[in-house]
């Protein structure tokens, strides 16, 4: 059903008179008038005294009734009166009608792992939403649905053209290259204000994701900063080009996972930079990773950060690097989170068995993240702090990620299934891959067969370090999690949209 966003205004002791066609008619106002807006959505009524005779120009759209600072058109029965033309109000009750336009339902779908299925869901954009003073429920299902169909081109720009943005322009999504960053920019007009949306991609990054391990050794997320401050480029020339008012703007900045990430460092950095004033920067992010070093936040007003607590992608880097995210992290994850799963999708999220060591996601979490960080002290072979991590570990993890993306799917498939066949045929020949220089030894004959470019010198120097992390901390864990494919796939699933969009869902937002 179309909604459209009435509010029925009383109005006691008023008296208005006729207003002509004539751009100078105005009405009179007596004395002490006092208007009471109700809302149809359940809000707290409000009540304002107008001034003492006060003269309201109904032809100017910088002077009439408003609620808040937003000015305010009107129905009568069901009759439309704007801010200009020729009209009559005789007292009593009047339907208020905000100029922000009507609400609509949309209904999306995203890819599920666990259900195998698509997942469909619906979310009512409300134009009246972006005027929140905090954080909006609808907006947050409307910017997670913003940033899930970010993922590809064409989606996006559907999504916004439903949405009837103007101006849509994509960013890089054909671009393959290590410290590339897609994204959407587009705007809407809403009463008086420009709402320009800021869309950061938040999936099937390609080779970019490994930008997401580039910690760097001292500031803020050395690869989360350098995608943001491209966007922000980009933001600056849009902004100029579209040749709109910086001080009628208010940014909506979304994205999920890597894309929150970036998201959440777009907004700081316009804030702190002073490229735009607190209260014209609006973010929602999810399952954000944490990129700004704590001692830099400033606790920015209106950026919502949406983790699940159990989800490890949100819980890095960890807490040990002094990474902290800006504005207002809200957690979403809660205990009932399977029954919850259950009535939502009408399946069961894979749970904890008898036979594992865990009985809830806080404790696998913890178990996982202790291991890698610091069971093993300072023997060179976990990532125990920052500087740690950056002199033994940043170079290895983003070159083979990026040599991963880099190659060709036939010779992806050709790694694959060698691998099965040694497991297969001499399962204990696995053991070599995982001594010094085995690793090297097995890819860099396939590497030559399918003429991929590579370093050797790197390449041996890189799979070594990986091989010896793996055997020592990383064994631990990959043993616990891949002796249970149900706990690995509930340890996964903590980051999967399905998880946390169920979780949003039943998120009180009256408590944030």
């Amino acid at each position: 059903m179309k909604k459209i966003a009435l509010f029925l205004l009383t109005i006691s002791s008023i008296s208005l008179a006729a207003c002509s066609n004539d751009s100078n008619s105005s009405s009179s106002i007596s004395d002490k008038s006092m208007v009471t807006i109700n809302y149809n959505d359940g809000s707290e009524a409000k009540t304002y005294y107008l001034a003492d005779k006060e003269e309201y120009n109904f032809s100017s759209p910088t002077q009439g009734v408003y609620q808040d600072k937003y000015f305010l058109g009107f129905y009568n029965n069901d009759t439309f009166f704007p801010s200009t033309g020729t009209w009559d109000i005789s007292k009593g009750n009047i339907t208020l009608n905000a100029l922000w336009g009507d609400n609509k339902d949309i209904t999306r779908s995203f890819a599920s792992y666990l259900t195998k299925e698509d997942i469909k869901y619906t979310y009512t954009y409300k134009p009246s939403s972006f005027m929140s003073d905090k954080a909006d429920k609808d907006l947050a299902i409307i910017s997670y649905a913003s940033s899930l169909t970010s993922m590809e081109e064409e989606l996006v720009k559907n999504f916004y053209q439903e949405l009837a943005f103007d101006d849509i322009k994509t960013y890089n999504y054909d671009v393959k290259e290590v410290d590339n960053i897609a994204f959407t920019l587009a705007n809407k007009k809403i009463n008086d204000k420009t709402i320009l949306a800021v869309a950061i991609r938040s999936g099937k990054y390609g080779v970019e994701w490994s930008n997401n391990f580039k910690v760097g050794e001292t500031g803020d997320h050395e690869g989360f900063t350098s995608s943001a401050n491209k966007v922000i480029d980009e933001l600056n020339k849009y902004i100029n080009n579209e040749q709109l008012n910086k001080n009628d703007i208010k940014l909506w900045i979304n994205g999920y996972s890597r894309g929150g990430g970036v998201s959440n460092i777009v907004a700081h950095k316009l804030i702190k930079d002073n490229i735009f004033p607190d209260h014209q920067v609006m973010a929602y992010t999810f399952e954000a990773p944490r990129g700004i070093v704590e001692s830099n936040i400033i606790n920015a007003t209106h950026v919502y950060n949406f983790y699940n607590e159990c989800d490890v992608v949100a819980s890095i880097p960890p807490s040990e690097y002094l990474f902290a995210r800006e504005g207002k992290d809200i957690n979403i994850y809660k205990n009932e989170i399977d029954a919850i799963f259950k009535n939502t999708y009408g399946i069961d999220l894979p749970s904890f068995t008898a036979t594992s060591n865990f009985q809830n996601d806080q404790e696998l979490l913890a178990y996982v993240l202790r291991v890698l960080l610091t069971d093993l002290g300072e023997n060179g072979k976990d990532m125990h702090d920052r500087a740690h991590y950056y002199a033994n570990y940043q170079s290895a993890i983003t070159y083979l990620i990026e040599l991963y993306f880099n190659l060709d799917q036939k010779a992806i498939d050709k790694v694959i299934s060698e691998v099965k066949k040694i497991y297969k045929e001499k399962p204990i020949e696995l053991m070599k891959l995982l001594s010094e220089d085995g690793l090297y030894n097995f890819l860099s004959p396939i590497l030559d067969e399918y003429k991929v470019s590579f370093d050797k010198t790197k390449l041996k120097d890189y799979t070594n370090v990986i091989v010896n992390f793996v055997t020592t901390a990383g064994i631990s864990v990959a043993a616990s999690l891949v002796s249970n494919m149900s706990l690995a796939t509930r340890f996964m699933g903590m980051h999967f949209p399905e998880v946390n969009y169920a979780l949003l869902k039943e998120l009180d937002f009256a408590s944030i």
